[in-house]
């Protein structure tokens, strides 16, 4: 007596496993990925009430210790940069430590208005 034999069943691949990985991994670069550059030098801001944010293109950072910061250039150099750039309409957000002096800061903000920069953003913790 002979028995038909029976259909060879194909194989089939368990996606479920590949798919949790995937998912795994989009989450571990979601959570380990770097949404804004670090700062180029330690600053605490200054607390304000105002609910506006500023996005703009050019940023500088002061630090305590009157360190002004432009990228990765400092002080003279970060001056030098500053006064290279040819679009003087630009936004410019200020990254000031909440302890430095006053003085300070206005010299700064000074110095801008008379290299061209008349739109500035003084940025601030809410």
């Amino acid at each position: 007596m002979k028995f038909a034999r029976p259909k060879e069943r194909r194989v089939r691949e368990h996606i479920l496993p590949m798919i949790n990985v995937v998912f795994l991994l989009l989450i571990f670069f979601l959570l380990s990925a770097q949404i804004a550059p670090p700062r180029p030098i330690d600053i605490s801001l200054p607390m304000a009430t105002s609910e506006q944010d500023a996005q703009t293109e050019e940023s500088i950072y002061l630090g305590a210790d009157g360190t002004v910061a432009y990228f990765e250039l400092r002080d003279e150099a970060a001056w030098a940069a500053l006064n290279a750039q040819e679009a003087k309409d630009a936004t410019v957000s200020v990254f000031a430590d909440a302890q430095l002096e006053a003085i300070r800061l206005a010299n700064v903000l000074s110095r801008l208005r008379n290299n061209g920069f008349v739109k500035v953003n003084l940025i601030t913790e809410n």
